[in-house]
């Protein structure tokens, strides 16, 4: 079985990063808009609103067969795009790294990521639609497969309980 096949993308729609800092305001979170999100030995600090978010994909992830260890996740971090002048997501608390040491950038091939796992983030969906909750960084054209990054606005987040 071949990548493509092994991790195919969603069928919904993926938002762009200029897109989605307009949607959460165009500026890095401040530290009172932060929250915790612990699960197993992962604790990241993440954008209130997203925290239930946040626990669904690292919840599905660990079901799927990902290790989520100590010191090897993380969100929050106020920061440009690596070589970019675009601001990160990760600057929201909206996006999320997984298991960095086992899913380097640029290497799809070399992932801890399961297509079980990718398949079960995948079904969380935004009501009534096609269109992913979540965008994983392993379908870019250079993957980047620990990067998780939330595909919706705020207020399109209440249904998650």
């Amino acid at each position: 079985m071949g990548l493509v096949e092994a991790f195919p993308p969603p069928p919904g729609r993926c938002y762009g990063t200029a897109t989605i800092w307009a949607w959460w305001g165009g500026r890095c979170a401040a530290k009172d808009e932060l929250r915790v999100v612990e699960i197993g030995p992962s604790r990241v600090h993440v954008r209130a609103e997203a925290a239930l978010a946040v626990a669904h994909l690292l919840l599905r992830l660990r079901r799927g067969g990902v290790p989520l260890t100590r010191n090897d996740t993380g969100a929050f971090n106020c920061r440009r795009i690596a070589g970019s002048a675009l601001w990160s997501l990760h600057g929201l608390g909206t996006a999320v790294d997984v298991a960095w040491q086992s899913n380097p950038n640029g290497q799809i091939a070399k992932t801890s990521m399961t297509p079980e796992a990718v398949r079960l983030v995948q079904q969380l969906q935004l009501p009534g639609s096609t269109v992913p909750l979540w965008a994983w960084g392993g379908h870019w054209r250079t993957p980047d497969p620990m990067h998780w990054q939330l595909n919706a606005r705020p207020t399109e987040l209440g249904w998650i309980r």
